[in-house]
């Protein structure tokens, strides 16, 4: 006797079928198709496993049909050999299934015929369920068939028998507790989700007075946060206003004070400048007669060297007449005279060269002592080069702070600009704020009209209020009121 695990069926699904009887048109249609596992008792008390298929039309009470088909493990050696399978008993459900599972894609009509054109690549597979009942014994077959480019593959053909009436009555009992089975788990399941409805619904009511009662706390909050921003916004920017006030006139009143003072130091360096620049046009005027003066001595010293050179000649001439004189004895006489003559005008020119030479001294130190004056006044040139270049310093040091004074006047001018531009953001926050809680309040009001309340978009409110208005209410209130303005921005 066969028992079979019909509360837990291996497979149980709608599979689309190409049904072919006889003296009726092919079609395809949705079978049910069970797959039970179950065991056999033999003569020896022994048991072995048994396999079991059951094919049936539940749609179509007219044409109500039962197909089973069961296998022993022992039975399953000449099926195997018969059918050329690959696989034994234990994984022959499995690989069944995965046909079935197969035919459950896209259905391919039998009788189509192949493109002419010839795909790229590989052509994707199609399987197909077939059964045939132009069995004359009464046995039907039901085949898994492969259909590709090329050909048609029967995978599967197993030969099934119409279910007699015990068959059909096993099979009508079995359907039945397993629908009456799952009538009680819908009726469970109906019991606890009305169970679940019940506490939603009276959770959603304590939510909704929560929501209630937290949005008139949220106004009153809002409110009073609107007022308290508004009059620290108005004491800050009139804060702001006085002290942009007092510095630009501080500073102002520094920029003419230095204006001033630059301008004095301004007038003063130039004065110094222009007598500096008159000395130094009359120690050009010295230089220049100084250096005439050397340039006439020069010229007379080289006539003077000239004379000197001269008589220094005539003076040889003289010594070696003298020489050839005193030679001449007859003649001495006349050599003495000569030789005195000479004498006194070597004595002359003596006094000459000697009155050249102090002249000489004399210019050289005239020269010198020029010199020094040019050498002194060049040093005192450089001394008010160098007082120039520092006046010039510091009249560009104290251009340099008068322009940073400016830029500092004009930095807190754009400071002031800024802050009025935070307190218009601020502003524009606030607005948008009371934007998003009428949003809210319209939302809530919307879902008190309905008769069912969703408890999602409840919740979705709820949350909407704590992220948005709450965080930035709280954080007014309990936060300094600088903290408040960047909260609201």
């Amino acid at each position: 006797m066969d028992e079979f695990d019909r509360e837990g069926p291996l497979f149980d699904g709608k599979v689309r079928v190409l049904v072919q009887q006889p003296e009726r048109d092919e079609r395809h249609t949705l079978l049910t198709v069970r797959m039970l596992n179950g065991q056999r008792t033999l003569n020896s008390n022994q048991k072995e496993r048994v396999l079991r298929i059951e094919v049936t039309d539940d749609e179509e009470l007219e044409t109500f049909f039962l197909y089973v088909w069961s296998v022993s493990e022992e039975e399953f050696h000449d099926l195997k050999h018969q059918q050329r399978l690959l696989v034994d008993f234990p994984k022959f459900a499995a690989n069944f299934m995965d046909l079935l599972t197969c035919c459950l894609a896209k259905p391919t009509l039998l009788h189509e015929s192949s493109s002419s054109h010839r795909p790229e690549g590989q052509a994707p597979l199609s399987y197909l369920a077939v059964l045939n009942t132009h069995d004359v014994a009464g046995h039907s077959t039901f085949s898994i068939v492969e259909t590709n480019a090329f050909k048609r593959l029967t995978h599967l053909s197993l030969q099934f028998t119409p279910g007699d009436d015990a068959e059909v009555k096993l099979y009508l009992a079995a359907r039945l507790r397993q629908t009456t089975h799952e009538k009680r788990r819908l009726q469970d399941d109906l019991m606890a989700t009305t169970a679940d409805l019940d506490a939603t619904k009276a959770s959603e009511a304590a939510l909704q007075t929560q929501v209630d009662r937290a949005m008139q706390q949220h106004a009153e909050q809002l409110g009073s946060a609107k007022m308290a921003a508004s009059e620290a916004m108005t004491a800050q920017k009139e804060a702001a206003l006085q002290t942009l006030h007092d510095t630009e006139r501080m500073y102002t009143t520094k920029l003419e004070n230095l204006r001033l003072s630059s301008k004095e130091e301004i007038e003063q360096l130039q004065h110094k400048l222009a007598e500096t620049e008159s000395e130094l046009q009359s120690l050009q005027k010295t230089k220049y007669q100084h250096e005439t003066n050397i340039a006439t001595l020069e010229r007379h010293v080289a006539a003077l060297e000239d004379t000197n050179r001269l008589n220094s000649v005539e003076l040889q001439s003289l010594k070696s007449q003298n020489k050839a004189l005193d030679q001449d004895v007859f003649t001495k006489l006349e050599i003495e005279e000569t030789l005195k003559m000479y004498k006194a005008n070597n004595s002359t020119m003596q006094q000459k060269l000697e009155l050249s030479i102090s002249e000489i001294n004399k210019g050289n130190q005239i020269i010198q002592q020029i010199h020094q004056e040019n050498q002194a006044f060049k040093a005192k040139m450089r001394m008010k080069s160098k007082i120039l270049k520092q006046q010039e310093l510091m009249v560009q040091e104290k251009e340099h702070q008068r322009d940073q004074l400016v830029h500092q006047v004009k930095a807190l001018k754009n400071e002031l600009l800024m802050r009025d531009d935070q307190l218009s953001l601020v502003q524009q926050k606030n607005e948008e704020l009371a934007h998003k809680l009428e949003e809210s309040n319209k939302l809530l009001a919307s879902n008190q009209q309905g008769n069912q309340r969703s408890p999602a978009v409840l919740a979705q409110a709820v949350r909407v209020f704590h992220s948005v208005y709450l965080p930035a209410t709280y954080q007014y209130i309990y936060d300094k009121p600088p903290t408040v303005l960047g909260t609201f921005e």
